[in-house]
């Protein structure tokens, strides 16, 4: 879709669209955003401003945030019995350099699930959900940690999912979307060879839309 971010795993899925955009000059309204270079402060810095036809990202978070060295570099999950905790909240604690979420030099994960508030109406309104599909639309999304912890990688892409409010398209293909640290195969519909971030649940996560 117009004004895409698409985030993608790696050299062999990466450098062939960047060499379109950069040499033939195609479709640069897309920014291209290779995860592994996601966990440094200095490529979340480049999304942070315009290139070619593409705006700046969204972050609640700053690039101090995100500053290499930094707490956020890999945040724990630590098990404080919290069943799960809203996502533009933790975002926001962690800007606030919340005292409680401070693990030795770290920051950490209070819960291993993270939740996203939706306005259905609003993200319907928007004329983003397929057709067909408004019965998928879920009050609030849950993504799930697979692993211990949240690389910045993770953070990043939480960030922007949270800040942007479905006003720009995001997209995982294949590889990063088995790179990141989280579940969001029940939030995903494949178009083409590129899986579209929805607020909706599917009802097969096994099974592609």
């Amino acid at each position: 879709a117009p004004n895409a971010i698409l985030f993608t795993g790696g050299d062999n899925d990466t450098f062939m669209l960047w060499y379109a955009q950069e040499v033939e000059g195609f479709r640069t309204d897309v920014r291209v955003v290779v995860l592994s270079y996601y966990n440094t402060d200095w490529y979340i810095d480049q999304t942070m401003r315009k290139a070619y036809q593409s705006e700046p990202f969204p972050y609640t978070l700053s690039i101090k945030d995100y500053q290499q060295g930094g707490p956020n570099d890999y945040l724990r999950f630590s098990d404080l019995k919290i069943k799960a905790i809203d996502l533009k909240q933790y975002l926001s604690l962690l800007h606030k350099n919340y005292p409680q979420l401070r693990y030795d030099d770290s920051n950490i994960v209070p819960s291993k699930i993270l939740t996203l508030d939706i306005n259905k109406k609003e993200v319907i309104a928007k004329g983003i959900i397929p057709k067909g599909m408004d019965s998928l639309v879920v009050d609030r999304m849950q993504f799930r940690l697979t692993k211990g912890a949240l690389e910045k990688k993770d953070l990043a892409f939480l960030d922007v999912l949270a800040t942007n409010n479905w006003e720009r398209p995001m997209y995982l293909n294949h590889t990063s979307k088995s790179q990141l640290n989280i579940d969001i195969d029940d939030n995903v519909v494949l178009e083409g060879n590129a899986y579209r971030i929805l607020p909706i649940k599917k009802p097969n996560p096994d099974k592609d839309l």
